[in-house]
């Protein structure tokens, strides 16, 4: 089975990762993901001129986020490597939307199984920030999870 389990650092995407693979078997194929919403460039309107920010901002910030997405995907390459799982690979996606990006990776890779963590956002900060779980169980045709899984193909989302 391709298994993508989605990780930001979060106690939350900790506790999904723990759940994920302890039902994680020898030939599934797992994908650590870290996913980035890039910023982009906004136009400042102050005064007659207006003005643009430097894109040196948005270059350098970009690339702490990255940095920050590798380093996270390396913290779990480390523990699927002291699990002794084998079948893994480590990827930062960066781009305009971190859920497209998980749906397209999700999509061109053939994966069969979604695990993320649960933020537990409320209905205000869902509405701004959208719902990172949601959007990739409505693109893609498989099977989501987060936290309290009761068996191995349940595939039922639950809060972690």
């Amino acid at each position: 089975m391709k298994v993508m389990i989605c990780v930001d650092g979060s106690e939350n995407s900790h506790r999904a990762f723990d759940r994920a693979v302890k039902l994680l078997q020898q030939e599934d194929e797992v994908f650590i993901i870290n996913a980035v919403s890039l910023v982009s460039p906004i136009v400042l309107a102050g005064g007659p001129a207006g003005g643009m920010v430097d894109p040196r901002v948005y270059e350098t910030t970009n690339e702490s986020l990255k940095a920050e997405g590798r380093q996270i995907v390396d913290f779990y390459k480390k523990k699927c490597a002291d699990l002794k799982l084998s079948n893994v690979q480590c990827h930062v996606i960066a781009g305009a939307s971190a859920k497209d990006g998980i749906s397209q990776y999700a999509k061109d890779h053939g994966i069969e199984l979604l695990v993320v963590g649960s933020r537990g956002m409320g209905a205000v900060k869902r509405f701004f920030f959208g719902q990172l779980f949601k959007s990739p169980r409505q693109q893609c045709r498989v099977r989501c999870f987060g936290g309290q899984v009761r068996s191995r193909m349940q595939g039922h989302m639950a809060a972690c």
